[in-house]
């Protein structure tokens, strides 16, 4: 990192709010049509793969919440899945 940047906030990219929107604790099931449109969003810029991992990545370390895991998880099972073709 150079000095005088600050570390920029994972989520406060497009996909990053997506990311941390679909995995919220308080959601009882799994939106898929809302990671359909997080793979979307990812094709849609070249940064988006880069942001992605790192909302993903943020959402999973530390946290002890197991729905924002399993919902994590899911997002980034989709993600590799839809956006490998």
């Amino acid at each position: 990192m150079a000095f005088g940047k600050a570390p920029k906030d994972p989520f406060g990219t497009a996909v990053g709010s997506l990311v941390d929107r679909a995995t919220l604790g308080s959601l009882q099931t799994e939106d898929w049509g809302q990671f359909m449109h997080i793979c979307d969003v990812i094709n849609a810029t070249e940064e988006g793969p880069k942001d992605a991992v790192k909302a993903l990545k943020k959402k999973l370390s530390k946290n002890c919440n197991h729905k924002e895991i399993r919902l994590t998880l899911s997002v980034s099972t989709a993600v590799f899945i839809l956006i490998r073709y």
